[in-house]
């Protein structure tokens, strides 16, 4: 979560967010490039296939209950990917919906 710093004194609403998020593992490996054996071990039960696919369960309802009250509160909002950012400015809240690497990362293009 990154505000856009304000003076002293002066509130602002929110008027532009930017939600960058990152793609599973489950998500690119399962249902993107549906790897073989990525979906012949989703099959057979693996425990480690099983918490990426929880894992990209949480994920997306977090994104979705995101853009859900974002549109509820009649924000508008730009979605993008973070493996294509570019410079980041005009926004007055930039959300990331991912891990501690996709923060970082998004940290490094705000201007």
């Amino acid at each position: 979560l990154y505000l856009r710093p304000m003076r002293k004194g002066i509130s602002r609403e929110i008027n532009r967010v930017l939600i960058v998020y990152k793609t599973s593992s489950f998500e690119k490996h399962a249902l993107v490039q549906k790897e073989k054996n990525y979906l012949r071990l989703l099959r057979k039960g693996d425990p480690a296939i099983r918490r990426s696919k929880r894992a990209h369960e949480t994920h997306t309802h977090t994104f979705e209950t995101v853009k859900k009250h974002l549109r509820e509160l009649k924000i508008p909002f730009d979605i993008k990917s973070r493996y294509r950012l570019s410079p980041i400015s005009g926004y007055d809240l930039v959300l990331t919906i991912g891990w501690d690497g996709t923060f970082l990362e998004t940290s490094h293009y705000l201007q």
